[in-house]
């Protein structure tokens, strides 16, 4: 089994802002910036990350897992002594202060963002009608289903997990948005959920070999 995971929120998610600034990369090319190599799994330059967090909501956060910036988990120790021991080495660390307008910590954890550098493509795509390929550069593009934001409607794909059940938590590869979502394998979730690591959510996906697409064959799953 696997799992699709995502912090989740009472209400909105909070506010930050950050000390440095997010850094501009307009006059980056494509292949230096931060999203082209996370989206590859590479490493990213810590210069490129905030320092410091700032909260400017008025959220209560006592979460292992925050989301502070574009889209990036900041991590607990707890969380991280846990990722370790299913991935070591496969995951980059970049320390962060997460606080509140005063200056004081929001709360016991220290944090950390994460950089997953698994990036494999493990979901069986053929037959799932919301999503499209470009025909020259094989860039997939997904527009997710209205009724799953609303929280009515499961994802409804497929993993095949051939030759990568080693691999316990990975970006999709290939899979425009949802390349920042994380999954994991049911020996990491279980393991998180054991731990009781707090603020996420798991969606439970099927396992299942993947059909070959005949009609782009260089797509496979």
């Amino acid at each position: 089994m696997a799992y699709v995971v995502t912090p989740k929120y009472f209400s909105r998610d909070p506010a930050f802002d950050f000390e440095p600034k997010w850094q501009s990369e307009l006059d980056l090319p494509t292949k230096e910036t931060t999203s082209y190599l996370v989206n590859h799994g590479l490493r990213v330059p810590p210069e490129r990350f905030p320092k410091k967090a700032i909260l400017v909501s008025s959220h209560k956060i006592k979460n292992d897992v925050v989301i502070a910036g574009i889209s990036k988990w900041a991590i607990s120790e707890r969380v991280r002594a846990i990722w370790d021991k299913f991935a070591p080495g496969l995951i980059e660390y970049l320390p962060v202060e997460v606080v509140r307008k005063n200056g004081e910590p929001i709360n016991e954890h220290r944090y950390c963002y994460t950089n997953i550098l698994n990036r494999v493509q493990t979901i069986c795509w053929d037959g799932v009608e919301w999503t499209s390929v470009e025909p020259k550069t094989g860039y997939r593009y997904v527009d997710l289903p209205h009724e799953w934001a609303l929280g009515k409607q499961k994802l409804g794909i497929k993993l095949d997990r051939s030759g990568h059940t080693d691999i316990h938590i990975w970006h999709e590869d290939n899979a425009d948005h949802m390349s920042s979502w994380v999954f994991m394998s049911d020996e990491l979730a279980d393991a998180m959920r054991a731990a009781d690591i707090t603020n996420l959510k798991y969606e439970h996906i099927e396992e299942d070999l993947c059909l070959p697409n005949l009609a782009m064959p260089s797509q496979g799953c």
